[in-house]
Formats: structure tokens, C-alpha cells, sequence
């Protein structure tokens, strides 16, 4: 989780990436005002074009129109005139008969008693539409009820339509909650299906033309034919044209018929906006992130996924809402194009015009393709010896580079080139690099200079196609090739991953150090004079459950150069104390302390606070320097040294001539221990010179005040050649190797016991 953080911090303070993360904010900001409604009505105008298609034809509409009220005189008719016009509609066979408006109460006894016999005749109860009058609490609506005379034996529906803020109807319901009732919508009552609440979306692909419309005069006069045998026949009142998506202008009582056609073939799903906006998302991150490639490919994805898929999935009556997802591709892929556009320039090196190493990163690499990386060794040298002429210099290196044969070829700075070879060449590679490298043995020219160029290529032939990666490999052959002396090396894999490992190496370390990876070994070390183990010294181990034992120079110096020795330190120094704690009162524990720990100003103190929780003395503690490393902080070193002697901690310099120590500084020094480096007390029955040191050392020690420790006692020779020099104590693989801290125990209950016997 930690990781993912800092990887989305790293994105949002890239200043490239934040047009990104503005477009998104903006575009998300506007989808949740609504502003992207227009758009998905737009969008689905096209997926109804695309998908136009026939209805069921269960319904018809039987209209007044012009020619019904020329003959019969306008609407609303007589009551017996309709109780005619429905007779004429049952001997065409209908099924239902449905009224757009229904009959409000009237003094026609006569004429109502003819219309409900005629209305009773019908195979199915007539269906009366009437509106919604008034919405109330809740979704409680309040509807303008018919004769009841005429609604006693029928159907009643509520013919209400709800348009957009545009004025388009694109839903119809299928009840409303009236009266304390569930009343169906005109188009669910048309449907013959049972009503529920909530919005159908209608579906305006259906092909108005395969609706039949005949013209009340035709029904009366006869000519309805077969064509109404068998439907539902909505008689429409209601002249006034109404644009419909997708279909222009139609009574309304079309709108009514599309939504009975449209729940007639089932229940539908609305899957909102939420789904296309995260993979729009998921594209747009793609998009802007990616490659090319892969830019393009999630780009052919959206285009597949929010035009084509919807379409697809509207004729199975499942309704997606592309709008936002949609806007959110075009914004992210204009910005791209512009980005590109205008950051042409940083993918083109400004000396060669050669595409540089940030277009190497969306080259279309094949994995058996072989790269290789060109390095110029001597190319500060050159640049400096011939100031602004290097883009003169370039073009004579990629000149007869080219002539090799070398494209395509990539010019990074500093000497750097990328060689992307086919892989037809992979058997012959040896031979063309080496004719290549015969290239450059006569000098170039530039201007009135002759220079020599000196190449090393490294060489990548793992499969994979990222290119960036596999020229960060070659060129790690071409270094080592450079610094070999060698013309061109292969990349090893083993040192990738041993590159791999160096990176994320302190991660690891903290991680040992808590899982008991990293653990203390204890060498003691043996009082010279009176043969007894005096003390030990603690030193860190690593042992890796798949790389063994990891030698202590190979971690250590790396947490000390990145700031992150603190940790082991402590973790020694607890370890140490605790096993003092259990060990004679003048038993001493040396412990090596780094340089980087001068400058923790809550060192002494906390060192303090150990000392006191372990039950330890301080004058049982050696923190042992290294002079080199004190000298690199000598100021903050003489600080936390005098607070250290305050305490009551001994002080040692360790690994003494090594480093660059002056009698000066060991003046200022106020160490009680010296330690001569292994190098000498190792040499010293051979050599004389080293013999001298030794025992020079030893006498300048014992004339300040300080006792002596030999480290590097490996033989019986060296150990009497020192107490003939009066060393104080001994440290070495003659006395005893280190050890974890069981055996250390063991070993000093074998040492007690032999030394008392």
C-alpha cells in the first residue's frame, strides 16, 4: 500500500501528468452536475439508427383525424357515434379497444347505455386513459378519474408523459401509485403485461411505419380489412405532432404504442453510468499512461466499448450510459495528441536528429530482436576538447555508424546509442560488431582536428519486447565491457539480478532485521597476559534464506551511505547488552559504531536509556571508530566522543593504520583502546617492517594512556610475538572464530572451566 502511494504521489507531481489529472477532475466534476445527459441522448439517437428494426405489430392506432371529423363532425363525437366506431372495430376482429382520453361525465343516458353495451361486447375489458392531475407526498400521484359509468367494467391507465428539459420524451412508466392504488401506465395497459413501477426506456429503433394507422372513417366505412384482426387498437383523439428521437414528428399516441411494443418484449436493465466510466478510466489511464502501442489499442477498445457495445446491448434491452466515458477517451486522447505534439522535440536528440532514448521506450520491439547499446567511452574527453562543435561530432559518429549498417539507431546524451539489430543478424553479431569497431580506427575529422573515438557495446538478447529495459541491460554489458577493456559483452542475467538486489537491498535489510535474518555473532577476544576471555565483539550477520550467508561489507556500507544504519545499530547494540547483562561485571562488549551515528543527536541519550534498561555498566561497552570514517566528521565526532567518555562508554579506534590518523588526532581523540588492523598483525612474522609497526604502535598506545588490541591472530607465532610486545589482548581465528550467541556461551562455559582446572 505504502508502494502504491508514493507511486500515485510520484504521478501527481509530475508536472507532465498533470494536465491528466486536471482533465479527469474537470470531467468528473461536470459528470456529476449532469452535464454529459446530452450527450448519451446523442449517443443513443445514433444506436437507434444503427439497430431500426420492426415492431410486433400488436397494436394499432385507429386515429381522428381530418377525414373522420369531416364526415362524422369533430371530437369528442356523440356517445353513440363511438358506441359505433367500436362495433365497426369489433367486426374487424380487434381484441381491446383503448381510448387515448376517457368519456367525463355527461346527460346522454341514451347514448352512454349504447356505448357501454358496445364496449361490453369487446373480447377484453376497454382501457380508459386518463392523467395525472397533481402529485402529492411521496410518489403518490392524484388522477382525473373517468365516467363511472364507463369505468365500472374497464380498464383504467393513466396517459401521462414525462418529458426531458429538452422537451423529449425518452421513458414511459409502467404504473403510478393513485389513489391509493397501483394504476398501469396507457402503454402498460397496451402491452397486456403486468405493471410495475418504474421507467422503461422506449425504444424509439422500432420502425414507426410497421405500426398499422388507419383513419376512423376507414373503420366506419368498412375498409379496415384483416389489418386489425386480432390487436389492441388505441383510439387516438389527440391530433398535435410531438418530435420523437430518432423519428421526427408523430402523434402522441405513437409514444404510447412504442412503450406497450417496447415492455411487450420484456423487463429491460439500466446499468447507468457507472460501469462505462471506470473502464473509460481504466482506457483513459491506458491512453495517457502507455505506450504507443498499447495507447492505440485501448483506444480501438474504447471505440469498440462505447460505440458498437451499447448497440449490441440495447437490442438485448440493456441500456448503458456512455456519455461521460465517452468525453472522458476524446479529452484524454486530444490531450495526448497535443502533449505529442508539443513534446515532439524531447523525443528527438537536438545534435543528430536521430530519435532519442524516450522514444526507444514506444519503439515496437520483437523479443527475438537483439539490442545493442553503444557507448563512447572518451566522449566527455571529446566534448571538451572541442567546445560547440559537438552536434559536429555526433554526425561524424552516426555517419559511420550508419554506414555499418546500424539502424534503427537511437542517440542518447552523453555518448550513449541504442542499436536495435534484426534477428537475422543475431548469428553473425560477433563479426559485425568487430567491423564495426574497425570502423573508428582511423581518426575523425572535425574541422582542422583529427580525434580518435573509442566505442564499447554491449550487447541484449533476452526475450522481451521492452525495449527500455533490455537497453538498460546492454548497456550494463557495455560498461562493463568499457571498464574491461573488452570491444563488446554480453549481458549476463545473473548480474541483473544482482543490480536488482543491490536496489532494493535496504528494504530487504530492515525487513531481516525484523523477520531474525540479520542476527550478532560474538568473537571474543583474550586477554594476552593472564590467557582469560576478556570480552568479545559483536558483529552483524546476514543470513538469507535463498543467498546464504551475505558478507557484512556488502550491506553495510550501503545503509551507511543511504542514511539508514540506524536501525542495525540499535539492534546490535540491544543484542550486545543483553548478553553483558548476563556475563561477569568485567566482562567488556565492543561494538562498532558509525560514522553516520555522530550526527543523531539522540544517540547518547538513548544509548543511555539502554544501558540503564539492560542492568549494563557503561565502562562494560567498547563502541569502537574507525579512524578513516571518524575523520570524515571530525567535529561532530569529537562531540558525541566526548559525550560518549561522559557516559562512561569506552572508547576504541578501530582498524588503526588504515586511515589517515595524526598524533594530532590522536591527541584530540579521547579513545582508551587502540586496535592495529588485521593487515599488520597478520604480516608481521614476515615482514619486518610490519613487526616494527606492530610494536611502535604498542609502545605509542601504552605512552597515551591506551591499551592495545591485535585483531588478525591467526597463528601461535604471532600470538607470543605479541605478548613479548606487552599487547594487551588478542582478537582472532586463533582464539576463536565469531559465533552466535548459544555457541558464545557454550564456549565461554568451555573457557571458565579450563582456565580454572
Amino acid at each position: 500500500m505504502q508502494q502504491v502511494y508514493h507511486s500515485l504521489r510520484l504521478y501527481l507531481t509530475n508536472r507532465k501528468d498533470r494536465p491528466f489529472f486536471l482533465m479527469l477532475a474537470i470531467v468528473l466534476l461536470l459528470a456529476t452536475q449532469g452535464a454529459f445527459s446530452p450527450l448519451d441522448d446523442i449517443l443513443r439517437l445514433t444506436h437507434i439508427r444503427a439497430r431500426v428494426h420492426p415492431g410486433h405489430g400488436a397494436v394499432a392506432i385507429v386515429s381522428i383525424d381530418e377525414a373522420a371529423t369531416a364526415q362524422q363532425g369533430p371530437w369528442p363525437w356523440p356517445r353513440a357515434k363511438v358506441a359505433q366506431l367500436v362495433r365497426a372495430l369489433k367486426a374487424s376482429g380487434v381484441r381491446q379497444v383503448a381510448f387515448e382520453n376517457g368519456f367525463p361525465t355527461t346527460n346522454d343516458p341514451i347514448g352512454t347505455r349504447d356505448l357501454v353495451q358496445a364496449l361490453d361486447s369487446l373480447p377484453e375489458p376497454a382501457i380508459l386513459g386518463t392523467k395525472v392531475s397533481q402529485s402529492t407526498v411521496g410518489s403518490q400521484f392524484q388522477i382525473a378519474s373517468p365516467d363511472p359509468l364507463f369505468s365500472k367494467n374497464a380498464l383504467v391507465a393513466v396517459r401521462t408523459l414525462e418529458p426531458d428539459a429538452f422537451g423529449r420524451i425518452w421513458t414511459v412508466r409502467g404504473a403510478y401509485q393513485a389513489n391509493g392504488r397501483s394504476v398501469p401506465s396507457l402503454a402498460a395497459a397496451l402491452s397486456g403485461t403486468k405493471p410495475r413501477p418504474g421507467k422503461y426506456v422506449i425504444d424509439y429503433a422500432i420502425d414507426p411505419s410497421s405500426i398499422v394507422q388507419l383513419s376512423a372513417a376507414d373503420v366506419l366505412a368498412g375498409h379496415a380489412g384483416k389489418q386489425l384482426s386480432g390487436r389492441r387498437v388505441l383510439i387516438s383523439s389527440i391530433r398535435d405532432n410531438i418530435p420523437l428521437p430518432g423519428i421526427g414528428g408523430a402523434q402522441m399516441a405513437m409514444i404510447h404504442v412504442l412503450g406497450a411494443e417496447t415492455m411487450a418484449a420484456g423487463p429491460q436493465y439500466d446499468l447507468g453510468t457507472l460501469p462505462a466510466l471506470m473502464l473509460g478510466l481504466g482506457l483513459a489511464v491506458t491512453l495517457w499512461f502507455g505506450r504507443r502501442r498499447f495507447a492505440l489499442a485501448a483506444l480501438a477498445t474504447a471505440i469498440a466499448a462505447f460505440g458498437l457495445l451499447p448497440i449490441w446491448l440495447e437490442s438485448h434491452r440493456i441500456f448503458l450510459n456512455t456519455g461521460t466515458a465517452g468525453a472522458l477517451i476524446v479529452v484524454i486522447a486530444l490531450l495526448r495528441l497535443w502533449h505529442h505534439y508539443r513534446h515532439d522535440g524531447e523525443r528527438t536528440n537536438q545534435f543528430s536528429g536521430l530519435p532519442n532514448l524516450l522514444a526507444l521506450r514506444e519503439y515496437p520491439l520483437s523479443s527475438k530482436d537483439v539490442v545493442i547499446a553503444i557507448r563512447i567511452k572518451n566522449y566527455p574527453q571529446l566534448t571538451a576538447a572541442l567546445p560547440r562543435q559537438e552536434a559536429v561530432l555526433a554526425q561524424q559518429i552516426i555517419q559511420r555508424l550508419k554506414a555499418g549498417g546500424t539502424t534503427p539507431l537511437f542517440h542518447g546524451d552523453e555518448g550513449l546509442l541504442c542499436w536495435i539489430a534484426g534477428q537475422d543478424l543475431a548469428a553473425d553479431l560477433a563479426q559485425h560488431l568487430e567491423a564495426m569497431h574497425n570502423l573508428f580506427l582511423m581518426p575523425v575529422t572535425i574541422g582542422t582536428a583529427q580525434v580518435d573515438i573509442a566505442l564499447a557495446f554491449g550487447v541484449d538478447t533476452t526475450p522481451s519486447d521492452d525495449a527500455a529495459l533490455r537497453f538498460a541491460s546492454a548497456l550494463m554489458a557495455a560498461d562493463e565491457a568499457a571498464n574491461t577493456g573488452a570491444r563488446w559483452k554480453y549481458f549476463d542475467t545473473r548480474r541483473h539480478d544482482e543490480a536488482e538486489w543491490k536496489a532494493s537491498l535496504l528494504g530487504k535489510l530492515d525487513a531481516a532485521i525484523d523477520s531474525g535474518e540479520v542476527w550478532v555473532a560474538f568473537q571474543p577476544k583474550q586477554d594476552i597476559r593472564q590467557g582469560r576471555v576478556a570480552g568479545a565483539e559483536a558483529l552483524a550477520r546476514w543470513t538469507h534464506p535463498e543467498r546464504g550467508m551475505i558478507p557484512p561489507d556488502a550491506f553495510i556500507p550501503v545503509a551507511e551511505t543511504h542514511g539508514r544504519i540506524d536501525k542495525l545499530t540499535y539492534f546490535v547494540l540491544d543484542q550486545s547488552l543483553a548478553l553483558a547483562a548476563t556475563m561477569a561485571p568485567d566482562f567488556n562488549i565492543a561494538v562498532n559504531l558509525s560514522a553516520c551515528m555522530f550526527s543523531r543527536a539522540d544517540f547518547v541519550p538513548r544509548l543511555a536509556k539502554m544501558l540503564k534498561q539492560a542492568g549494563v555498566s557503561p565502562g562494560q561497552l567498547t563502541l569502537e571508530v574507525t579512524e578513516s570514517a571518524a575523520a570524515q566528521s571530525e567535529e561532530a565526532m569529537i562531540q558525541t566522543l566526548d559525550a560518549l567518555v561522559a557516559l562512561g562508554v569506552t572508547i576504541a579506534i578501530d582498524d588503526y593504520g588504515t586511515g589517515y590518523s595524526t598524533l594530532d588526532y590522536l591527541k584530540k581523540i579521547r579513545a582508551t583502546e587502540l586496535k592495529i588492523d588485521r593487515s599488520f598483525v597478520a604480516a608481521m612474522t614476515k615482514s619486518r617492517s610490519d613487526r616494527l609497526l606492530v610494536n611502535a604502535t604498542i609502545r605509542l598506545a601504552h605512552s597515551l594512556g591506551q591499551s592495545v588490541v591485535a585483531e588478525g591472530v591467526e597463528t601461535a607465532e604471532t600470538l607470543d610475538l605479541l605478548r613479548r610486545m606487552n599487547c594487551d589482548e588478542a582478537q582472532g581465528y586463533l582464539i576463536a572464530r565469531p559465533m552466535p550467541q548459544a555457541d558464545f556461551l557454550s564456549f565461554m562455559a568451555a573457557h571458565a572451566a579450563s582456565h580454572a582446572a
